[in-house]
């Protein structure tokens, strides 16, 4: 869009845009993966190394819900992943914090496009988050899970409780 675009109400332009985007951008989205909700994966989802598949670990449910309305959490975590793919191949997003980041506010305007309260999904999903990854043991990881995020956390022990035992996982927290 130019600066010569201009919308008649400004206000309104820009949901109705993000609304468009979104839907249109997340469909997209879908048609380049596939979905695996078959193993455990320690920080909720994640992505296979080629980024064909995105795994969402088997525990989550499908929907949350908040004062009668109920949000599929699938699509926003799919957005998260496969927006986290696209950035960490780009030379200019040099860590996985800034891919992280950034897939964060793909995810949540996707939410918000879904007419669901951010800050409640935002609330819900950490809960969830937190119990997936307090488990003491995960017992089916996906075989060609991209474990890059959790080397560049620097998560360890997380790796070990995966059962990933190669010299870098024995390595302490810092």
């Amino acid at each position: 869009m130019s600066i010569r675009h201009r919308y008649d109400d400004p206000e309104r332009a820009g949901e109705e845009f993000s609304k468009k985007a979104v839907e249109q951008f997340t469909a997209e989205r879908f048609k380049s993966v596939t979905i695996n909700r078959e193993y455990e994966v320690p920080y909720t989802a994640g992505y296979s190394k080629d980024g064909k598949t995105i795994y969402i670990d088997r525990h989550v449910p499908d929907t949350i819900s908040y004062r009668g309305k109920k949000c599929d959490i699938i699509k926003p975590l799919v957005m998260h992943e496969t927006t986290e793919i696209s950035l960490e191949s780009k030379p200019y997003f040099d860590s996985y914090e800034l891919s992280h980041e950034t897939a964060t506010m793909a995810e949540f305007a996707l939410v918000r496009a879904m007419g669901f309260d951010v800050v409640e999904y935002n609330k819900q999903v950490n809960e969830i988050v937190k119990r997936v990854y307090s488990r003491a043991k995960y017992e089916s990881i996906p075989p060609d899970l991209d474990l890059e995020p959790y080397y560049d956390e620097k998560d360890y022990k997380c790796l070990k409780r995966m059962g990933i035992t190669d010299e870098e996982s024995n390595k302490s927290e810092e």
